[in-house]
C-alpha cells in the first residue's frame, strides 16, 4: 500500500504539469503546419526555379545574338525591338525569381527553426505521456496485488477460526502454550503410528501361546520318547537304497513288457539284412558284367560338363546374333526413312529453289518498276511539295527532292539539301503533310474517278497557330483549284482551327450526363446551331 501511494504521488505530480495528451496533440498540430509550409515554400521554389530554368536561356540568347540572327526555335529574325524591350522585361523577371527565392529561403530557415524548438517539447511531452502511463499501469497492478492479499488475509483468518473452534478455544494460543501442544501432538503421533504394530504383536504372541498350549497336549499324550541318532541315520540310507532299488525294479519291469516288441524288431532287421546282402550280391554280379570303370564315368561327366559349357556358349551367341538383327533392322528402317525424308526435302528445296528464281525476278521486276516510277512521278512530286511548302512556310522552303527511295530532302537555300530529320519536330510535320497533299493530289489528278474528298485526322497539334493559319489557307486553296479536293473533312482538337474562313460547317461530339455522345452543328463562331 505505502508502494502504491507513493506510486500515485509521482503520477499526480507529473499530471499536475498538464495534460500530456493534450500538449502531444497541440504540439503535433503546431509541428504538422510549420512542415506544410516548409513543403509550400519547396513546392515554390521549385516553381521559381523553373520559371528561371525558362527564362534564363532565352535572356541568355538575346544577350549573346546578334541583329540579323534567326532564332532556332521561331525561325524569325532578332531585332533590336526585341533587345531593348525583351531583355529588360527578362532580367527583371529573373531578379523577381532570384528574390522570392531569397524569401523563400529565409522562411524555410524560419519554419525549420520552429519545427526544431518543437520537436524538445514534443519529445518531453510524450516521455511525460508514457511515463504516466507506466505508473498508472503499476498503480492498477499493485492495487489489483494488494485486493488479492486481502482476499487471501480474509481465507487465513475464516481457517484459523475454524481451527480455534475446533480445539476450543477463544483465541490465538500464546508461544509456550503452542510448544507444549505440539510437543505434546507429537507424542500422540508416535504413540499412534505404534498402535498397528502393536496389535500385530499381540495377536502373534496369542498364535504362539495356542500353538505352545497344543504341543504341551500332544507331547503328554505321547509319554515317554527315547530318541538314537545313530539309528535315525541308518535308517534314512535303508530306506533310499531301497528307493533306489525299487526305481530300478519298475524301469526293468518296463523293459521287459517291450521285449516282444524288440524281438520282432529284431527279426524284421535280421531279414531285411538278409534280402539287402542278396541283393548287393546280385548287384555286385551285375556290376562286374557290365564292366563298369570310374574312370570312363569320370571323364565321360567331364566331356558332359564341356557339352553343355559349349552349348551355352552357342546360345549367348545366338542371343547377340538376334540382337544385332534386331539392332541392324532398326537401323535399316532408320535409314529408309531418313532416305524418304531427304527425298521430301530435296523435292521441297527444288520446289523452293523455283519459288526463289520467280520471287527474284519479280522482285527485279517491282525494283525496275519502282524506278521507272520514282523517275517518272518522283519530280511532279517534289515539285507539287514544293509549291504546297511554299504556300506554308512564305517561302522560306521553296524546293524538295525526292529520292529513288521516296525520302524527301529540302533546299534551305538553293544549293544546300538537307534530310527531313535534320529538321525540327513542326518543320517535319509542315513537310510531311505537304508531301501527302501532294501525293494525294497527284493521284486523284490521274484518276479515271477521282474521289473528291480529302480527309486531315489531327494534322495541326504541332503547328504553331502562323503554320495552321497558312496550311489552312492553302487547304482552302486546294479545295477551290483542283477537281480532287473540293471536299475537305478535318478532325481536330485544336480551338482555331474551327475559326478558319475555309469551313462552311462545324461539327461537334459531346456527352450528355447519361454518358450518351451527341452530334451536334455549330456555327463558325462557336454557337449552337439550332
Amino acid at each position: 500500500r505505502n508502494a502504491v501511494a507513493r506510486l500515485e504521488q509521482q503520477r499526480d505530480h507529473l499530471r499536475s504539469k498538464g495534460d500530456a495528451d493534450e500538449a502531444i496533440a497541440v504540439l503535433e498540430r503546431q509541428r504538422q503546419g510549420v512542415l506544410a509550409q516548409i513543403e509550400r515554400g519547396a513546392a515554390q521554389a521549385q516553381a521559381a526555379n523553373e520559371q528561371l530554368a525558362k527564362i534564363k536561356p532565352v535572356a541568355d540568347r538575346l544577350r549573346q545574338q546578334q541583329l540579323g540572327d534567326v532564332c532556332p526555335a521561331c525561325q524569325r529574325t532578332y531585332t533590336q525591338e526585341d533587345r531593348t524591350v525583351m531583355l529588360p522585361l527578362l532580367e527583371r523577371q529573373i531578379d523577381e525569381a532570384n528574390c522570392a527565392l531569397d524569401e523563400i529561403a529565409g522562411k524555410r530557415r524560419a519554419f525549420e527553426q520552429q519545427a526544431k524548438a518543437i520537436e524538445p517539447r514534443l519529445k518531453e511531452a510524450s516521455d511525460r505521456a508514457a511515463e504516466i502511463k507506466v505508473l498508472s499501469g503499476r498503480v492498477a497492478d499493485g492495487r489489483s496485488a494488494i485486493d488479492t492479499e486481502d482476499r487471501g488475509l480474509h481465507e487465513a483468518e475464516a481457517e484459523l477460526q475454524r481451527h480455534l473452534d475446533a480445539a476450543s478455544l477463544a483465541s490465538v494460543p500464546a508461544a509456550a502454550e503452542a510448544a507444549a501442544a505440539a510437543r505434546d501432538a507429537d507424542q500422540l503421533g508416535r504413540v499412534a503410528s505404534a498402535l498397528p504394530v502393536l496389535r500385530s504383536l499381540r495377536e502373534s504372541l496369542q498364535r504362539h501361546r495356542d500353538d505352545r498350549e497344543a504341543a504341551e497336549l500332544a507331547l503328554a499324550e505321547l509319554g515317554e520318547v527315547r530318541y538314537d541318532a545313530t539309528a535315525h541315520q541308518a535308517a534314512r540310507e535303508s530306506l533310499t537304497e531301497a528307493q533306489n532299488a525299487a526305481a530300478k525294479i519298475r524301469e526293468i519291469e518296463r523293459s521287459l513288457e517291450s521285449r516282444p516288441q524288440y524281438e520282432h524288431a529284431l527279426a524284421s532287421a535280421s531279414a531285411e539284412i538278409a534280402a539287402q546282402s542278396a541283393a548287393q550280391a546280385e548287384l555286385e554280379t551285375q556290376r562286374q558284367q557290365l564292366g563298369f570303370d570310374p574312370r570312363e564315368l569320370e571323364q565321360a561327366a567331364a566331356e558332359e560338363r564341356q557339352r553343355l559349357r559349349d552349348e551355352q556358349i552357342a546360345r549367348d551367341s545366338k542371343a547377340d546374333a538376334a540382337s544385332k538383327l534386331t539392332l541392324t533392322q532398326r537401323d535399316r528402317e532408320l535409314l529408309a526413312a531418313d532416305h524418304q525424308r531427304i527425298s521430301q526435302l530435296a523435292e521441297q528445296a527444288e520446289a523452293k529453289g523455283r519459288e526463289a528464281d520467280t520471287l527474284t525476278m519479280m522482285y527485279e521486276e517491282f525494283n525496275g518498276f519502282e524506278r521507272f516510277v520514282a523517275q517518272r512521278l518522283a519530280p511532279a512530286l517534289a515539285e507539287s511539295t514544293g509549291e504546297l511548302l511554299s504556300a506554308v512556310t512564305d517561302g522560306r522552303y521553296d524546293s524538295v527532292n525526292v529520292t529513288e527511295s521516296y525520302g524527301i530532302e529540302v533546299y534551305d537555300g538553293h544549293e544546300e539539301c538537307f534530310p527531313i530529320e535534320q529538321f525540327s519536330g513542326g518543320e517535319r510535320d509542315v513537310i510531311s503533310l505537304c508531301a501527302r497533299l501532294a501525293l494525294s493530289r497527284l493521284i486523284g489528278g490521274q484518276a479515271n474517278h477521282p474521289p473528291g474528298f480529302l480527309v486531315l485526322d489531327e494534322v495541326f497539334g504541332s503547328l504553331d497557330r502562323d503554320r495552321r493559319l497558312h496550311v489552312l489557307e492553302t487547304l482552302g486553296t486546294l479545295s477551290s483549284a483542283t477537281d480532287a479536293f473540293k471536299q475537305l473533312f478535318i478532325i481536330s482538337h485544336v480551338d482555331d482551327v474551327r475559326s478558319s474562313p475555309i469551313f462552311n460547317e462545324v461539327w461537334r461530339i459531346s456527352e450528355d450526363s447519361d454518358g450518351v455522345s451527341r452530334l451536334e452543328n455549330l456555327g463558325v463562331s462557336g454557337g449552337v446551331d439550332e
